[in-house]
């Protein structure tokens, strides 16, 4: 009886969805002197954004190291960073 009620349970289950967070960049190999684009959001299906992705501690980390901080340009569904 326990297989029985174990079987119907788990093809009945419904499935969990939940937002994914995402970032993606206009490009991923850039020239010297070249700017990046990024959209920051959380969505649950891939890169269709659904709600934006805030944060007080939004940088971008350079080759060296250093943190630059970043200023997004706040969307209902998306956040848009640019350097």
């Amino acid at each position: 009886m326990k297989p029985l009620i174990l079987v119907a349970a788990s093809v009945t289950a419904a499935p969990a969805s939940a937002h994914s967070p995402y970032l993606l960049p206009n490009g991923f190999v850039l020239d010297k002197g070249g700017h990046v684009t990024v959209e920051a959001s959380f969505s649950e299906h891939v890169f269709v954004p659904a709600v934006a992705m805030q944060s007080d501690d939004f940088h971008l980390v350079g080759p060296d190291g250093a943190a630059v901080a970043l200023k997004p340009v706040m969307l209902r569904d998306l956040a848009v960073l640019e350097r």
